[in-house]
């Protein structure tokens, strides 16, 4: 597996190997590394989404999975027994799942439930006591883990589940798909090109810093009106 497609900061910690359960055991937690297009993901690799940021992963099945983050939020990739799956660690993710081959499943791993998904739009939200899933367009089947009936949650619909309950209900999925698709800002080629008069500014000395500073406060505007 590998990225596809990167904007913002995107974290990777892979693992050092596996426990005698298969449980995969990793270096301290400071050994988070920036993610780039040549960074290869193992199974069992945590990856870390940063606020405003977007990482699209590419599986060997030809599936491909885009996540959002709004916040600062982690999945993990664990080695697949009979479907593709991702195991959600903590945060709020938009997460998008096009399947190429129509007859591979995929799975969305929870604290408190599992779903089965195909092509589907999503929110999922997870504190490591609710799991909170909402389908933005597709459908879900979702299974609690504390022994509930599974649902079959489509468009428009939000299930919310903890240890001991499992609540249904509906939302405005077109507002939800709004407010998640606001574009990553990137500087552009007006970023460059005030990169490129930042190094010039620079190299003449006390009088240039204070012009970088101009054109710091020039970029930010700009990119505030882009956002």
């Amino acid at each position: 597996m590998r990225f596809t497609d990167l904007h913002g900061e995107v974290l990777i910690r892979r693992p050092l190997g596996y426990d005698a359960n298969g449980n995969p055991v990793y270096p301290d937690e400071d050994a988070w590394e920036q993610a780039d297009l040549e960074t290869m993901i193992p199974f069992g690799a945590q990856i870390k989404v940063g606020y405003s940021s977007v990482a699209i992963i590419g599986f060997p099945d030809l599936s491909t999975l885009e996540l959002r983050s709004n916040g600062v939020s982690t999945v993990e990739i664990p080695r697949p027994e009979t479907c593709r799956a991702i195991r959600i660690i903590f945060g709020r993710f938009w997460a998008n799942v096009k399947r190429i081959l129509t007859d591979q499943c995929f799975e969305v791993e929870m604290s408190q439930a599992a779903t089965s998904i195909k092509e589907t739009e999503l929110v999922l939200e997870e504190d490591g006591q609710r799991s909170v899933v909402k389908v933005v367009d597709g459908a879900v089947e979702l299974r609690p883990k504390h022994g509930g009936e599974q649902v079959m949650l489509r468009s428009g619909e939000k299930a919310e589940v903890t240890a001991t309950d499992l609540m249904v209900s509906s939302f405005d999925a077109n507002a939800e798909r709004t407010a998640w698709q606001r574009p990553v800002p990137d500087g552009g080629a007006m970023g460059d090109l005030l990169l490129w008069l930042a190094v010039g500014v620079l190299s003449v000395g006390a009088v240039g810093f204070g012009l970088l500073g101009l054109l710091v406060v020039v970029f930010l505007l700009w990119r505030a009106r882009r956002a």
